[in-house]
């Protein structure tokens, strides 16, 4: 992820285990993780909504237009025709992403991501809820969260702490 926001807290210091992920190591649905409003339209078709949303306490930007496709959320970059990967839902059919060779789709179970990222496994919830993060290499406050409530893969984002 190449944004960064406010604060200066290093979470990657405070949650172990931890594993890292690049930009490079993520494909949306096929898609690279920046890529052009014109390749997730070719890929999903037409965006369901456009919301723009100001919010001055934004600690990504204050001024910020989302781009949602069938349970995928993007973010618009300022002055480009170009997104960036925000989040992925599961519980609509066909959804997909992969990390550094491994595919995450509604199928994936706890246990196959636990053999393929060890160190990502954080241990912490319950057995119903497991969290698991891939902090971006050069950013230690972007990283990719992983959810599984009740052994069903439920979501994944990308997230910036701006604590």
């Amino acid at each position: 992820s190449s944004f960064y926001c406010n604060g200066q807290s290093n979470q990657q210091s405070e949650r172990k285990p931890h594993d890292s992920v690049e930009v490079k190591d993520i494909k949306v649905n096929g898609l690279p993780f920046f890529c052009s409003i014109a390749q997730v339209e070719r890929k999903l078709g037409k965006p369901d909504s456009i919301v723009h949303f100001i919010e001055e306490m934004s600690c990504y930007y204050p001024d910020t237009i989302y781009y949602y496709y069938k349970g995928y959320q993007y973010i618009k970059i300022k002055d480009k025709d170009s997104l960036f990967f925000l989040s992925v839902n599961f519980n609509i059919p066909g959804s997909n992403l992969e990390i550094k060779g491994f595919k995450f789709d509604q199928n994936t179970k706890i246990e196959e991501v636990k053999k393929s990222f060890p160190l990502a496994d954080t241990e912490k919830g319950t057995s119903n809820e497991i969290e698991f993060w891939f902090f971006f290499k050069g950013n230690p406050q972007a990283f990719i969260y992983i959810e599984f409530k009740k052994g069903k893969i439920m979501q994944i984002e990308d997230i910036e702490d701006c604590s």
